[in-house]
């Protein structure tokens, strides 16, 4: 077995075990009868879905939770954006149902972001991508939105989906116009 697997295995484990109700955690006392055995534990679908996600062929998972999967690699020596860059993506998000909640390509046109300010999801899978490369992301809602969620479009603990084509990346314009007023034309 690949440390992969192992730990592949281990990750859905350990969120099949966190998924479960506390009182499912704890064994059954004897007076509980025999129909709490027969009761099992729901499990949550948002968790469900990233368990048997990381067990499909070519996706892999970060230490985090994050899971990935190359889908484009890019050519030669392409850069790779720090946390402190702007990148320029195309995007598309979508929920576990195939809900898509965001999409640079259905508006027509790439976005560019401060990467600090994302998601911690795409914080983590950035950095690891090089310019010209395609991945598809199953971010965990830990690392998404969250128990909050944005109203109106990602419910409260969602796992979100992405497909993410990394199109470019720049320093930031740290210009301090005040301090350089020679720099003003």
């Amino acid at each position: 077995m690949s440390v992969l697997s192992k730990s592949a295995l281990l990750a859905a484990a350990l969120l099949t075990f966190q998924a479960l109700p506390v009182a499912a955690q704890q064994p059954a006392s004897p007076a509980a009868g025999a129909d709490a055995a027969l009761t099992l534990p729901r499990i949550d679908p948002q968790k469900q879905y990233l368990i048997e996600n990381a067990k499909k062929p070519g996706w892999r998972m970060t230490p985090s939770g994050l899971q990935f999967r190359i889908m484009k690699q890019a050519v030669g020596n392409a850069p790779r954006p720090a946390l402190t860059d702007e990148v320029t993506v195309h995007y598309r998000g979508v929920l576990i149902d195939g809900t898509v909640f965001d999409s640079s390509y259905n508006r027509g046109r790439p976005a560019s972001f401060p990467l600090s300010g994302l998601i911690r999801g795409w914080q983590e899978a950035i950095p690891m991508m090089k310019v010209g490369e395609t991945w598809e992301l199953a971010v965990p809602s830990e690392l998404g939105y969250g128990a909050r969620g944005q109203p109106g479009s990602i419910p409260g603990g969602a796992t979100l989906l992405f497909t993410i084509e990394l199109l470019g990346t720049r320093k930031p314009d740290n210009t301090n116009l005040l301090l350089n007023p020679n720099m003003i034309r």
